[in-house]
């Protein structure tokens, strides 16, 4: 009898933990670029934001990742408002089948969705970073990639690929740098969910990650503001803080601080208190055209909760 009662309790907890099993969704199946070889047949759609004054770097970062990228891919080149005609022509010889989105034209065909979003239109309209944050998620819905101008590629890759992913993948920061003070972040009454140390230079957006009404709701929020070179960045850290968001492996694409000599990444970013180092940087150490793709790995992105961070922001001062 006992025996019984045994065997029954351990078909019981088999089944429960085969239940659990299933449930669980590998988080590599939705970063796999061959999980849906069809998928493949579709080009990645790949997106910049390029200025007059850097175009010089934009264009040899971006002739790295076409050189290195090796899924078929359309790139498309936004405009800050600062390109001339001549930048444009540049652009068109010296990259691979780009198309150019000018500032003039995604006002026509962006400033109609914001009608209801008075915030986000006037950050659309007056704001830099406008076709980062507002008119890209909103003229590619069914998800895109997005390079900043100042990432440059080293060696063949494979993996990036929105679709499946449901949320954004995201390069981890050196450090948080968003928009607000500790106090409003952690402290406030009314506060966002941030991811830890987001950056937005290599991210993949998936369909439907991001959500217009809560920008709009933090850019009416005039007092997180403090710094409002990084309010682009801190959007979307918002985002990303609502939907299931991963890092790159920063072993793969890193910042100049980080590398040694013996690393092996994919891309690096050149951030602009690094962006001396750009000029004189030497990419052939690190090189290896001939070897195979590497598979770009992400991992989930981490929360630090309040009491965490105020420990820390003590232990730091004492």
């Amino acid at each position: 009898m006992p025996g019984d009662v045994a065997a029954v309790m351990q078909r019981k907890q088999l089944e429960r933990i085969s239940k659990v099993a299933r449930s669980i969704k590998p988080v590599s199946n939705a970063l796999n670029p061959t999980a849906d070889l069809s998928l493949l047949r579709t080009p990645l759609d790949v997106r910049s934001q390029i200025c007059h004054a850097q175009l010089d770097m934009a264009i040899r970062c971006l002739k790295s990742f076409q050189h290195f990228c090796v899924e078929r891919h359309q790139l498309t080149v936004h405009d800050d408002g600062t390109l001339t005609a001549e930048d444009c022509l540049r652009l068109q010889a010296e990259l691979s089948d780009v198309r150019i989105m000018l500032r003039s034209e995604a006002f026509e065909r962006v400033g109609p969705l914001l009608l209801k979003h008075p915030s986000s239109l006037k950050f659309h309209r007056e704001f830099v970073f406008g076709p980062k944050l507002i008119d890209m998620p909103l003229l590619a819905p069914a998800g895109y990639i997005y390079i900043d101008h100042d990432i440059l590629f080293l060696r063949r890759f494979v993996g990036l690929r929105p679709a499946g992913i449901n949320g954004i993948v995201f390069m981890r920061d050196l450090a948080d740098s968003y928009c607000m003070t500790f106090r409003q972040r952690y402290l406030s009454r009314r506060r966002f969910r941030l991811p830890d140390r987001v950056n937005a230079g290599l991210m993949v957006v998936g369909a439907g990650a991001f959500n217009l009404d809560r920008i709009e709701t933090f850019l009416n929020l005039d007092r997180l503001h403090v710094q409002k070179f990084l309010i682009e960045q801190t959007g979307w850290a918002i985002v990303c803080g609502e939907t299931d968001s991963y890092y790159w492996d920063p072993a793969q694409i890193c910042f100049p601080s980080e590398l040694t000599p013996q690393s092996r990444p994919v891309a690096v970013h050149f951030i602009t208190p690094m962006r001396k180092r750009f000029a004189d940087f030497s990419s052939t150490q690190y090189e290896q055209p001939a070897e195979s793709p590497t598979q770009l790995r992400t991992f989930p992105a981490t929360h630090t909760g309040t009491l965490t961070a105020l420990v820390r922001r003590l232990m730091r001062g004492a």
